[in-house]
């Protein structure tokens, strides 16, 4: 997925449109299942905390 984005901000919104058609997103590499509390959890605090490091 990531080399689908071009970007994380272009990752987070394929990430949202399909959440918005009930797909969810599960990383083969990382722990990360978007169908769950705790994956969606895990991945908005990789998001904001690549954010952090890219300022």
């Amino acid at each position: 997925m990531d080399r689908r984005g071009r970007s994380l901000e272009d990752l987070v919104t394929i990430i949202r449109e399909h959440e918005d058609r009930s797909i969810g997103f599960q990383s083969r590499t990382e722990s990360i299942d978007n169908t769950t509390a705790g994956g969606r959890l895990i991945f908005h605090i990789l998001v904001h905390s690549r954010n952090l490091s890219e300022t």
